[in-house]
């Protein structure tokens, strides 16, 4: 969560639209937890991928394990999708009650899936565009506002979008220049017109070394032609001067009538051709070092339009920067802890796992770094026993993801408001004086019933933040009583379980039939997130550890450990929360507070 860099009027007007603009400003962040992400599918698509998963199971192509949580986070979907509610209407429940009973039938949900599908294809996004619209005017429905965002967002990526483009388009309207001068409703109209059902046709302009030019066409099904700047159209040279100049060993082609979304999915269509067409050379030719300026210029003629666009951001390259110095400090303390406290073994498969990892950081392609990252995180845990591969991995990665979520969500929040509001936030935690942490403070003060009053000066002080507002009356709700904690902790793990086995659908789909899916970049961050989870929580656990263990053994006993903190929310029920229970509850074990 960022502080917009447009002063927004603080009038009530304009409290919707400000809300808005703060979640997709926050969905499409580089460095957004992965909590307020976009989803990687919405209702919609969530339908399409069901009906396809549930085909594959009948065809015995896809293990019949993966009804069950595909249909369950597709009730899940459609009882908290507005937009497919709108759509549904009463039909809606019907959906949900005939998936209920469907989840050990594959041919029953196959067709419910298909059902839901047809009835939500034509009219998704109008209906989506249409409630957003609406919401702008209703600026105390945060919730319904939110599950707006997040379906229309994850609907945008699914049709083709990318998150580049969509970025570019979110900064350009809702986070520059003056809110004052336009009105809510023209910036949303004016956002949302940018995304239509419409595929560009692009013509894309590239320099390449000329020994690389004539294997070109012999491997690629897109054609590239070789053009002269002396032949080329004023008008199109006179958008890029510095672009369209000419360079040393290296020829200019272009390729025309690539149909895309938008102008950064060309250019990456064109940078995906000249990889594959370098990787058949290489198999010929290992030695071969071919290669071509990453910056290609996207030309759209209908509307006449052009600019050169750099290298794919890939998801794992969108980490936050820490100075050099607490990057080595934090790396010594990883190495340290591997070291002192787990055994040779665990040592040996945690840099195993750490150099799969770091070799998704050699190459562009989503599909090569998905699949290094995936083959790090198998790595890392326990072989399955007596069940289904993937039913091992989705018990220990929601273990490691459930475990410490409480305390990431805390620390999430407490890092935004002390960036925003620096002194006066920390000023405020004083009033505390049960912790020592500023860490401690936050979250005491945002638990107890004795820190009512110092709320309260908190929802002041972000008052001009609506989405500030809106988690901290979140967190507040969710951590009030065990059983609203129990809740707030299964419904992330319930979620993390549904990406995990869409996340192996995903890698199965690429290593066997080499298809590439639309939400390719949204599960690549999930697993890497995941990836990250289970490393910290062997770092965490094995430093409180008396004598080197076996990771496997950390692992089995976090898994434990969550269902044993399940069990003690359940018996903790409504009762409200206090200074005790932040440190059975919510604190991380062996953290200083």
């Amino acid at each position: 969560m960022r502080t917009l860099p447009n002063n927004w009027p603080s009038s009530a007007h304009y409290q919707g639209i400000q809300f808005v603009s703060q979640i997709f400003d926050e969905m499409f962040f580089d460095y957004t937890a992965d909590s307020y992400r976009t989803p990687a599918l919405s209702t919609l698509h969530r339908a399409y991928e069901g009906h396809l998963a549930t085909q594959q199971i009948i065809q015995q192509a896809l293990n019949p394990v993966s009804v069950k949580p595909i249909v369950q986070e597709m009730i899940y979907s459609l009882k908290n999708d507005p937009i497919s509610k709108s759509i549904l209407k009463n039909r809606t429940d019907f959906i949900c009650q005939r998936l209920t009973k469907a989840q050990e039938k594959p041919k029953d949900a196959r067709d419910l899936f298909a059902y839901a599908r047809d009835n939500l294809d034509d009219s998704y996004a109008l209906t989506a565009k249409r409630l957003l619209k609406e919401a702008i005017h209703t600026p105390h429905h945060k919730e319904h506002t939110q599950k707006l965002c997040r379906e229309f967002g994850a609907y945008l990526i699914n049709i083709g979008y990318t998150r580049q483009y969509i970025r570019h388009i979110i900064n350009e309207i809702l986070l520059t220049g003056d809110p004052n001068q336009r009105e809510p409703d023209q910036l949303l109209e004016e956002f949302l017109s940018c995304f239509t059902e419409d595929v560009f046709n692009f013509t894309t302009y590239v320099w390449v070394e000329n020994k690389f030019k004539q294997y070109l066409n012999q491997f690629s099904s897109l054609d590239f032609t070789e053009i002269r700047l002396a032949d080329l159209d004023n008008n199109i040279k006179n958008k890029s001067r510095s672009f369209f100049q000419n360079r040393k060993g290296k020829s200019l082609l272009y390729a025309e009538d690539i149909e895309e979304k938008d102008p950064a999915a060309a250019r990456n269509f064109v940078s995906t051709m000249l990889h594959v067409n370098r990787s058949f050379i290489y198999s010929i030719n290992p030695e071969s070092g071919f290669s071509w300026d990453e910056r290609i210029f996207v030309h759209e003629p209908k509307n006449n339009i052009g600019s050169p666009l750099g290298q794919h951001q890939a998801p794992l390259l969108r980490r936050s920067s820490v100075s050099s110095k607490e990057a080595t400090a934090r790396t010594e303390r990883r190495i340290d802890t591997i070291f002192k406290h787990l055994n040779k073994n665990s040592q040996q498969q945690v840099f195993r796992a750490l150099t799969s990892f770091s070799n998704a950081f050699n190459s562009e392609s989503l599909e090569t770094q998905f699949v290094s990252v995936w083959s790090s995180l198998e790595v890392l845990l326990p072989d399955p026993s007596e069940n289904a591969r993937i039913v091992t991995y989705v018990e220990y990665v929601t273990a490691c993801s459930g475990i410490y979520y409480s305390y990431r969500n805390f620390s999430w929040l407490f890092s935004d408001l002390k960036t925003s509001y620096d002194r006066a936030f920390l000023e405020l935690l004083k009033e505390d004086k049960n912790f020592e942490s500023d860490i401690g403070k936050f979250i005491s003060i945002m638990c107890t019933t004795e820190h009512e009053s110092t709320r309260l000066k908190l929802c002041e002080l972000v008052a001009d933040n609506p989405l500030a507002l809106w988690r901290l009356h979140l967190l507040h709700e969710s951590h009030k009583t065990p059983a609203s904690i129990n809740k707030f902790i299964k419904r992330h793990t319930e979620r993390v379980a549904w990406q995990i086995h869409r996340i192996y659908r995903t890698r199965n789909s690429l290593l066997h039939s080499g298809q590439r899916l639309p939400y390719l970049d949204s599960v690549l961050m999930n697993v890497q997130e995941y990836f990250s989870n289970i490393i910290d929580a062997l770092e965490d656990r094995s430093k409180i550890r008396l004598s080197p263990s076996h990771k496997d053994t950390i692992l089995t006993e976090i898994s434990f450990d969550l269902r044993f903190l399940e069990e003690r929310l359940r018996e903790g029920g409504d009762s409200r929360i206090n200074q005790q229970d932040i440190l059975n509850f919510v604190w991380l074990p062996g953290e200083n507070f």
